[in-house]
């Protein structure tokens, strides 16, 4: 029984103690919550200066001169991004090609090829399995989804490779076309 009666003493004396603290947790709590309110209320206030401040009218210009500077600084970085978006949209540009010179046909492996070589070493492969998804791509089958998804990844790594790239020798790219980096500034 005294275990009992000592629980329940311990209990009410802790429950005690943190009802007796609790209004001085509430005003801590309350004054973070007051800088907290403020800060992203000014944050609110700045954005909406930001964005009154714009001249709408002018966007389509300034874009326009904006797209131009970049492509007259950076024309490789330039034509990246268009062979990527072509890639991306049209990936068979890309893959047909490509596994045409591996030696996977609309046929079936064209003789004396990578294909070819890679099924006299290892066998045709499982149903289903690279090979077989990487030739029925190539014959128009249930592989050109596969091929087509690995490509379009592939075009969406490269290119965003291309934009956080950062620049070489500490140039910074707006200033210096042998930077090599590809960041897009905001003009915000």
């Amino acid at each position: 029984m005294d275990y009992v009666t000592n629980f329940f003493t311990s209990f009410s004396a802790g429950t005690t103690k943190v009802l007796s603290d609790m209004p001085n947790h509430l005003k801590a709590m309350s004054s973070k919550t007051q800088i907290l309110k403020d800060s992203t209320q000014t944050s609110l206030e700045d954005l909406k200066d930001k964005l009154v401040a714009i001249k709408y009218e002018e966007l389509p210009k300034q874009a326009k001169d904006y797209i131009r500077t970049y492509v007259k600084e950076h024309p490789y970085q330039t034509a990246f991004h268009i062979v990527n978006g072509v890639i991306y949209f049209t990936p068979a540009t890309l893959t047909y090609p490509v596994l045409s010179l591996l030696g996977f046909t609309s046929h079936g492996p064209r003789a004396a090829s990578v294909a070819s070589g890679i099924m006299s070493v290892f066998g045709t492969g499982a149903a289903r399995g690279v090979l077989a998804t990487v030739q029925s791509a190539a014959m128009g089958g249930y592989g050109v989804g596969a091929v087509n998804g690995l490509t379009r990844a592939g075009s969406v790594l490269a290119g965003a490779a291309q934009l956080w790239r950062p620049a070489r020798d500490g140039k910074d790219d707006a200033q210096s076309t042998e930077g090599g980096g590809g960041q897009i500034k905001s003009k915000l």
